[in-house]
């Protein structure tokens, strides 16, 4: 990787992609330049986290963002050592968030930026698979999503200050909701939500439904259509694509359940015909969850019904980039 590399992959593909997608990039001291700095000093940012490549910060281009806080500069962090084939996702992702940030900076200038980090974190990812078509960033968090989604939150409103950022699993979470929200109302669906995020009811006012709405209808396409397989390779999204889905627990008989939802969590259940027709289902949580239950009817034939379509010990289709037994 050298600095001749990392520039003509950059400005040649990286940067008029993103800025075409996702919006422009600010030049934010002055210099008429992006620039990208190379440093072996990332992990003193995140003690811990061992494979930390890239990162940008939002501090850097809020105005009233002061040293060492800030930098008041538009630049992102690169890790050295960084293969050329995982290099195009990995810049990819970081200057989406460039673009993010230029445009809240611009929306809301020295004020509050209203939007969460998790949605942030998931379109940063949707652009990076979408444009780079690069599977190795994303493969492993969406896997383990699917296999424990229950323990994945989606919705983290501060994810470092809740000591979960950079958890695989939720960003897998964050990765399939925002590859969702892009099959379900285009490529576009970013450029107005900064405008909209101060709104007291942003998500109705730019997706037509409440997130509670969204949310439930995203869980649901999970269950019946799944994940795109194709979503770990180049091109996308066809409904021919290979799916998998999250694993589901089966309830058979007259057993007790007990399962734990973490924050804005989906678990998933399957009812053993018997029990559907015959068994009666009570299910207790406390009354500040807001729980929402969800039940899906379809034939015994359908992916649904079949446990060779679950996935109870998740194996996913060959060669499609996903770990086969993920860590716990």
């Amino acid at each position: 990787m050298t600095a001749r590399f990392i520039v003509a992959l950059v400005e040649q593909w990286l940067l008029p992609a993103v800025e075409a997608e996702v919006g422009l990039c600010a030049d934010v001291d002055g210099d008429r330049r992006l620039t990208i700095a190379v440093s072996p000093r990332l992990h003193d940012v995140a003690p811990g986290a061992s494979d930390l490549k890239a990162f940008v910060r939002a501090a850097d281009f809020q105005p009233q963002g002061k040293p060492p806080w800030s930098n008041r500069s538009d630049v992102v962090y690169l890790a050295p050592g960084v293969s050329a084939d995982e290099l195009p996702a990995i810049l990819m992702h970081e200057l989406t968030h460039v673009a993010q940030f230029s445009a809240l900076r611009q929306e809301f200038g020295e004020g509050a930026w209203p939007l969460s980090d998790w949605l942030l974190e998931g379109h940063a990812h949707a652009v990076e698979l979408l444009q780079t078509g690069r599977r190795a960033n994303l493969a492993g968090r969406v896997a383990m999503f699917l296999r424990h989604p229950e323990r994945c939150p989606l919705w983290i409103e501060d994810a470092a200050a809740a000591g979960r950022w950079r958890e695989p699993g939720s960003r897998g979470a964050t990765a399939a909701f925002c590859l969702w929200l892009t099959e379900r109302f285009g490529r576009g669906w970013w450029r107005e939500v900064p405008a909209l995020a101060a709104t007291d009811d942003a998500w109705r006012e730019h997706f037509g439904a409440e997130f509670r709405e969204l949310y439930r209808e995203w869980t649901v396409s999970l269950l019946v259509r799944g994940v795109a397989a194709s979503l770990c390779q180049p091109g996308g999204f066809g409904e021919s694509a290979p799916r998998v889905r999250p694993r589901c627990h089966p309830l058979v008989g007259d057993e007790r359940h007990i399962i734990s939802l973490v924050g804005t969590s989906t678990a998933y259940f399957r009812l053993h015909p018997a029990v559907a027709r015959e068994g009666r289902l009570e299910l207790h949580g406390p009354s500040t969850a807001e729980l929402q239950v969800t039940f899906v009817r379809g034939p015994r034939s359908h992916a649904l019904g079949d446990p060779s379509v679950e996935e109870p010990s998740f194996r996913p289709p060959p060669n499609c980039g996903l770990p086969t037994d993920p860590p716990e």
